[in-house]
């Protein structure tokens, strides 16, 4: 009967936070503001779900989106989708990586 030495856990990760900085790659440590951010929930199956995704006037270049892809599959992730005008589109893709999207207003 479960309960008498205690559950064994396993912990899955199902959201990261991406942060990005124009400066350098040690900004984050530093404690830097970022200049661009977006949560992303891990779905399964290699699909992953953008949300939130906020930058400071910086509008995501081909260079950018090819850091997230890095980052995403490093997780294994294939395909991230994000919402757009109420509809769902691929943010990114390991098969063709996505052109640079506009992410609406910067921040203020």
């Amino acid at each position: 009967m479960p309960g008498r030495e205690g559950l064994h856990w396993h912990a899955q990760i199902t959201s990261v936070k991406l942060r990005g900085y124009v400066g350098s790659s040690d900004d984050y440590e530093k404690r830097i503001p970022y200049d661009a951010v977006a949560d992303v929930y891990l779905l399964g199956g290699g699909m992953a779900f953008a949300h939130g995704a906020l930058t400071r006037g910086h509008r995501l270049n081909k260079t950018d989106m090819a850091r997230i892809g890095e980052l995403m599959q490093a997780l294994g992730v294939t395909s991230l989708m994000a919402e757009r005008s109420g509809k769902l589109v691929q943010w990114w893709s390991a098969q063709a990586p996505s052109a640079p999207m506009d992410l609406g207003p910067p921040i203020r």
